[in-house]
Formats: structure tokens, sequence, C-alpha cells
């Protein structure tokens, strides 16, 4: 059976990244064909075959919650997976817009200056509103951007400086986006973020074409180690985004090095 194509709809546009992100899912399901049918996907689901057909066109509609964790169970989604379906398919947003700087006390801005990693402080779009001396250290080609996820996305320097780049990296920072996107859609930070990402084409055929397999809402994104070069050797990090505490639009950002082995 011949794969389908994705729907066709604006990047970010919460009805075909719904389909999009059902139908990989479905690309992904064990078959004897090779691709699993909607007629065998709707049966998993537990739902007509005319009703998953709606749901894989791109077509807005009102899909219930239980719906939706049956299209989960169903086609096998991982936690994440199931978050960005549900935040896509239920049409909820996250509050208004806040500024960055609020509540950011001086215990928070002491705390990012001592990590002893790169850390830094952005806004949902990625902006970098505070960074610590050991981004530079560490990743001295990002001293001239002020967007860590655009950077990975989009600079020649980030390529050769993150090992595995297209593999592991660069799904992990399409994947904070697709996020980013479904939780606050109108922001207009979250949307020039996405223009810059379609301006890449492995970002724009991993967005078209991958389910998100890379992150955990509210935790680290990349489950598995990442690593970058330095002093020309490869050094693994996990890439870590929380909530800043007291600051509602704030991310604390961290690469933090795994820990070798526990104290006795």
């Amino acid at each position: 059976m011949t794969k389908q194509s994705p729907p066709q709809g604006p990047m970010g546009d919460p009805a075909t990244e719904l389909a999009r992100l059902v139908r990989q899912c479905r690309y992904r399901m064990p078959s004897a064909n090779g691709v699993m049918s909607q007629e065998v996907a709707a049966h998993l689901v537990g739902c007509s075959l005319q009703w998953y057909r709606r749901l894989e066109s791109g077509r807005a509609a009102d899909y219930s919650e239980e719906m939706l964790e049956g299209v989960a169970r169903g086609l096998n989604m991982t936690d994440s997976e199931r978050y960005l379906l549900l935040w896509l398919g239920r049409g909820r947003s996250a509050p208004g817009r806040h500024p960055v700087t609020e509540a950011l006390g001086v215990s928070l801005l002491a705390m990012v200056d001592v990590l002893p990693w790169p850390a830094w402080i952005t806004d949902p779009a990625g902006v970098i509103q505070l960074r610590n001396r050991y981004l530079a250290d560490w990743l001295p080609e990002t001293a001239g951007s002020d967007n860590f996820v655009t950077w990975v996305i989009r600079d020649q320097t980030a390529r050769e400086k993150l090992v595995d780049w297209k593999k592991t990296w660069l799904p992990a920072a399409v994947a904070y986006v697709k996020m980013t996107m479904a939780i606050i859609p109108k922001d207009e930070r979250v949307q020039a973020l996405v223009r810059e990402l379609a301006k890449s084409a492995p970002a724009r055929e991993l967005w078209e074409n991958a389910a998100v397999e890379r992150i955990e809402p509210g935790a680290d994104i990349a489950m598995q180690p990442l690593q970058l070069l330095r002093d020309g050797s490869a050094v693994k990090v996990i890439w870590t985004v929380l909530t800043a505490p007291g600051a509602s639009e704030a991310r604390l950002v961290q690469l933090i090095p795994p820990k070798v082995k526990k104290r006795k």
C-alpha cells in the first residue's frame, strides 16, 4: 500500500496538525501490507470509518476527550503524543500573555548564574532572556543567537557542533515547537518561530512526516541523552525545559550532563 501524503494546510493549524499526528502514528503501526489501513485503525480505535476518515482529513470538529483517548490507545501513542493530541483536538489554549520578567526573583536569577552547566531563561518561543556563562563556554557558537531553538534548527554551526544533529537534536527542537504551538497557537512569537522552522527543509520534513516521540511536557525534552562537541570530545547532556517558579511564561532551560554513577 502506498503511503498517503499528510494533509495539506498551514503549519500550526490545529486541525491540520491533529490529522498529521494521527496519520503518522497509523503509519507506524505494524501491518502485513506495509501501512495499516484506515479501516483497521478505526476498528482499533473503536469508531466508525467515517469518523476516523474525518479525523485524518484535517477538518475541524468537536472531538470528545473520550474519543481522543480511544485514538491514543488504539494507535499506541506515547505519553507525549497523547498530550499533544488532546491539546489539538480539544481546542485548549493557555492563559493570556504575561511578561516573561514577571516574578523572576533574585533567587531564580542567582540560581541560573551558579548552575555548573549551560542554563538560560526563555519565553515560550525560545527567545533567550538571560543566560549563564556556561552556555558561552560550552557552545560559543550560540553567542550571536537570541533563540536556542532557532539556532538548533537553522544554524550551520549547530549541525557541526551537535552530535547526530539530524537524528536527535533536530527532532527534539521540532517536537518542542509543535507542542508550544499546540498550547498557545495564537501567540505571535510562537507563530514567528514556526515560520523560521519552515525555512529549514529537514525541519519541515520532520514537522510534516514524523510523530512526536521525544518530549515529555514540562520535563526532559530528550528522554535519551544528546551529545555535543566540547573541546573536540563528545559530551552527553539532557536538554531539560521547566516552567520557572512564579513566572507563568518563563522557561528554565538546561543542558544537564547525566550522572555517571551514584555516590555511595
